[in-house]
């Protein structure tokens, strides 16, 4: 089950439930409800993504050089020729480049800073960053570690990701989430209202999606 917020999940749950326990009475047989796992969603800290934000502009992106562009172009090639067009147009209109200038280096490098707009923005994936975002102030960065119209799950991300460009891209990353962290050491009242802000989104706290006492063990052998 999926949805925006863990509450709305619960409420899927329960007709779930509802869903087995009926088939079970029609077909004169006897069902066990288990809930081996579950995800929170990710509570929004507007403070923290301002610096993360700040960061990130002052830092700037993954410093990739004319091998990684080669690399990239391969790696484009590899997607089919639609969607290749099709993302690749978006992030060159993204970056402000004309389309012929942008596929001579595959990789989106621009910086976006920080938007408001987009606090409330849904983007669906599976961490366990949502549960951490319940109980102290997160916020999140992304950097360019793939190619444009590169999928999730696929061996191109996977491959992309482990060589030269994921890891500038995780060097980049590291030094914006320092400098955030150098901001945040240095003013410990935006650290405070990081928290105040985490308290009015999240008053009811941390909610555990996963029922206490559920042995986990037994249904994960």
């Amino acid at each position: 089950m999926r949805a925006p917020k863990l509450t709305q999940c619960a409420e899927i749950l329960e007709r779930i439930k509802k869903i087995a326990q009926g088939a079970a009475l029609m077909t004169e047989t006897q069902v066990k409800i288990s809930v081996s796992g579950g995800l929170s969603d990710m509570i929004p800290n507007q403070t923290l993504a301002e610096v993360l934000s700040e960061s990130l502009v002052q830092q700037g992106g993954p410093d990739f050089t004319q091998q990684d562009y080669e690399l990239a172009q391969s790696f484009l090639e590899a997607i089919p020729e639609p969607i290749r067009k099709e993302w690749v147009q978006k992030a060159a209109d993204a970056a402000g480049e004309p389309l012929s200038e942008f596929e001579k280096h595959p990789l989106d490098r621009s910086v976006a800073p920080f938007d408001p707009a987009l606090m409330n923005l849904v983007v669906t994936g599976s961490s366990d960053v949502g549960d951490v975002s319940h109980i102290v102030p997160t916020a999140q960065v992304t950097l360019t570690a793939t190619v444009p119209g590169t999928s999730p799950h696929t061996w191109q991300f996977t491959a992309q990701v482990g060589t030269s460009l994921g890891g500038r891209a995780s060097v980049a990353a590291a030094k914006v989430l320092g400098l955030a962290c150098e901001k945040l050491f240095d003013d410990p009242a935006l650290v405070q209202k990081a928290k105040e802000e985490l308290a009015r989104r999240c008053p009811e706290g941390y909610q555990c999606p996963i029922p206490e006492g559920m042995d986990y063990a037994s249904v994960n052998p």
